[in-house]
């Protein structure tokens, strides 16, 4: 079953503004339903940072910018919305989110990588240098 999408409004793709109709329209060629904010699986914002587009992350709706949108219509065979050719995008919105995600936990994943590697060879170096003050004064061990 596809999700249940909604509109905030009219909504624009790389600068374009496509008016909410030729919007619904697309979805109901691809056979996703429309409905209002409260119903929604996916809202679809022009940002994700309005009150509608938190009060439905709150309900665990997805929440989506018309480009990122765009590309999800157009990477399931939508070619137009009203006048505005997705070809032109290919998947452009959408292929942007996922990669900025990857590339945001591929980041942390890297930092936390690189704050391990400090602190062992912190470790190693105390340990090494605690090793040395032991050699140097033989009386520490027979304590």
């Amino acid at each position: 079953m596809k999700p249940i999408i909604c509109f905030t409004g009219a909504g624009s793709v790389l600068g374009q503004k496509i008016d909410r109709a030729a919007w619904e329209e697309a979805c109901g060629n691809l056979g996703y339903p429309i409905s209002g904010a409260k119903n929604c699986n996916i809202l679809v914002a022009s940002r994700d940072d309005t009150t509608k587009a938190r009060d439905a992350k709150g309900r665990g709706a997805t929440v989506m910018t018309y480009d990122e949108f765009a590309g999800e219509l157009r990477m399931n065979g939508c070619q137009r919305i009203g006048n505005f050719d997705l070809r032109s995008i290919d998947g452009y919105g959408y292929e942007s989110m996922v990669e900025r995600k990857e590339r945001e936990r591929r980041e942390v994943a890297e930092r936390a990588e690189r704050e391990i590697k400090e602190k062992l060879r912190r470790d190693r170096e105390e340990r090494e240098a605690f090793d040395r003050l032991a050699d140097e004064n033989p009386m520490w061990g027979s304590f």
